[in-house]
């Protein structure tokens, strides 16, 4: 993966689907037909029951993403026309990643700005890089952001800190964004691929059923709506995971005593 070709790539080995954001010439600008590809990752993940996590992260070391590349946007002399339609299937593409059962991880190194927040805060959580630079210059183009992902930033980090976000639209550091909510972890850049790599394969390891399940339920509460979150716990709950885990810890614990009554003995 990175060829300079503006384009989103797809790779899944170990139960860790990738999804890389790949035009680091332009700081990983999304093209409009990127979104499409976007859209048909998550599809392709959602259709692929080997995958555990995905990880959403930008070709390079410079950007995740600096939003929409305005050059292509107005190239025709139909700007809003084909802004409204950017932004449709922009929104389309990141509703896609937001509905995957599995977890979504953003990979946050370097500038995410505009567009890219919402492809951003489309995942379950964000691990960024302290060389993060986060902001959303709506505001001075005289754009409307999009409502679901203004919804989900409310959610995360509460009004005020998205009215900084939105109309003083200026970039917050890392420790800022940490500080207000938009990332949930902050790492150095020396030791962020480290740690990625940590977060994914630990989350690949948990049965599956149990992670779909806990997101599912969080996922309604965040939205009001936890309607159906005790028939999925009890679906989670008597999927027969617990008793063939618990029958594990047990039988390590016995040939654990054995051993050491073993030892003890001679």
């Amino acid at each position: 993966m990175g060829s300079n070709t503006p384009s989103v790539d797809l790779a899944v080995a170990d139960g860790i689907a990738t999804i890389l954001i790949n035009n680091p010439l332009r700081r990983n600008c999304f093209e409009p037909a990127m979104f499409d590809q976007l859209f048909d990752a998550a599809e392709r993940i959602a259709a692929d029951a080997s995958v555990r996590i995905a990880v959403l992260r930008g070709a390079g070391e410079k950007a995740f993403s600096a939003g929409v590349d305005i050059d292509a946007v107005t190239e025709s002399g139909e700007y809003f026309q084909m802004f409204l339609e950017t932004e449709a299937r922009m929104n389309r593409a990141t509703e896609a990643v937001a509905a995957l059962s599995i977890p979504v991880v953003a990979a946050l190194k370097g500038s995410c700005m505009g567009g890219g927040v919402q492809v951003a805060v489309a995942a379950d959580f964000r691990l960024a890089c302290d060389d993060l630079r986060l902001a959303i210059p709506a505001a001075s183009l005289g754009v409307m952001y999009p409502l679901a992902p203004i919804e989900t930033m409310v959610r995360m980090a509460g009004p005020s800190a998205v009215k900084k976000l939105l109309i003083e639209g200026g970039e917050m550091d890392a420790t800022t964004a940490l500080s207000l909510g938009f990332v949930e972890e902050v790492a150095p850049a020396e030791a962020f691929e480290v740690r990625l790599g940590r977060i994914l394969a630990h989350i690949a390891a948990h049965p599956p059923e149990i992670v779909a399940a806990y997101k599912t339920i969080i996922d309604n509460y965040g939205r009001g709506d936890p309607g159906t979150n005790e028939i999925v716990r009890d679906r989670a709950l008597n999927s027969g995971i617990l008793a063939e885990r618990l029958a594990g810890v047990a039988q390590a614990r016995r040939e654990a005593r054995a051993r050491r009554d073993k030892e003890k003995n001679g």
